[in-house]
């Protein structure tokens, strides 16, 4: 009797360590599998890290290339395609390069792609944005860049680095009508004060109605040397108003004794217009603009450094007046993402630029 209790307990034994193994083995097979998920899990993770990162690096990038950027200029890593030269950014360009984001290990570099590389439409460039996120997760964000399909208009005046003085006899003479939206004009045409106008001190400021916002920079002086129109002394320019349309024409800096009629306007350094102004069309000033005559009213917008107003003046967005005014000479535009991949592979595409 002893003998086969002695049996029955060995049998009772043997069976709880069999049980016990294969618990054992059950949960060390489940915790093998958590394990792997959670490591893809983690894995996936990582590489969305990585790839959000990258097309942070292309943004980026989109930000500080300059309004109307120069592709040669950007092959050639110049600080002339850049909008600020003092914040290169990510490209290679002065002190530019490796961009820690949020921190690291999480990064992006951009580069541009040789030009042996470059795709074959016209007025395109592609670029690289290398990133890096946890587990040494790496993606390359590859997008074409290209320029907007509508000339860079932010508002009826901008002021690119300067502001405005407005002499006392002016007060409350100056008004800027439009919206932020230049095909919608009139949808808030509200007149702005001469107080707000005077709070526009800093470098690169919109106004439309009573809106202050930063804009975009592009250089003046450099667009009217590429433009290949003839350079005109205003003492010898003549706008009769019999005859409005003016075409594209490139004045060098000094004094106007009027401007009237239908076009663009360029003009490489300060200008000051000292009688009546009746323009349509797009007025671009690489210095100050003075206004001394009156009547004074532009339609479409002005793009100047700064202003001075000696005279009572009225602007007026319209978005198919500069629309216009760009079929005659093409205006600047802003760079914009054409279409976007992930390693070599193009996800989307589109002509008025996509969201990575």
């Amino acid at each position: 009797m002893t003998l086969r209790r002695s049996r029955q307990r060995g049998l009772v034994v043997l069976s709880l360590l069999l049980l016990l193994a294969l618990v054992g083995l059950i949960t060390g097979t489940s915790l093998w599998f958590t394990r792997a998920e959670l490591w893809a899990a983690g894995r996936a993770r990582s590489e969305s890290q990585a790839a959000y990162t990258a097309a942070a690096g292309l943004r980026h990038a989109l930000a500080v290339l300059a309004v109307d950027v120069d592709w040669e200029a950007l092959l050639d890593l110049s600080p002339a395609a850049l909008s600020s030269v003092e914040r290169p950014g990510p490209w290679l360009i002065g002190d530019g390069g490796w961009v820690d984001f949020p921190g690291p290990p999480f990064g992006y570099e951009v580069r541009i792609v040789p030009p042996a590389a470059l795709s074959n439409a016209p007025d395109t460039i592609l670029v690289h944005s290398n990133a890096t996120a946890v587990r040494g997760a790496s993606l390359t964000a590859i997008a074409s860049l290209a320029r907007a399909p509508a000339a860079y208009a932010p508002a009826a005046l901008v002021l690119a680095g300067g502001g405005i003085e407005v002499e006392p006899s002016a007060y409350h003479r100056v008004a800027l009508r439009g919206s932020k939206d230049m095909s919608a004009l009139g949808a808030n045409t509200v007149a702005v004060e001469v107080a707000a106008m005077e709070a526009a001190q800093e470098a690169g400021v919109r106004i439309d109605g009573s809106t202050l916002d930063t804009v975009r920079m592009f250089d003046v002086r450099r667009f009217a040397a590429r433009s290949g129109l003839p350079s005109t002394d205003p003492a010898g320019a003549s706008f009769p108003r019999e005859s409005p349309l003016l075409g594209a024409i490139r004045l060098a800096s000094g004094v106007l004794s009027h401007l009237a009629g239908v076009g663009v306007v360029v003009v490489e350094g300060p200008l000051e217009i000292r009688g009546p102004v009746d323009l349509e069309g797009v007025l671009l000033v690489a210095g100050e603009l003075r206004l001394s005559g009156e009547p004074c009213r532009v339609a479409g917008m002005v793009w100047a450094h700064d202003v001075a107003f000696a005279a009572g003046c009225t602007f007026e967005a319209d978005g198919g007046v500069v629309r216009a005014a760009d079929e005659m000479l093409r205006m600047p535009r802003l760079p914009i993402l054409t279409s976007f991949g992930r390693n070599g592979r193009r996800l989307q595409s589109g002509g008025r630029g996509v969201r990575p």
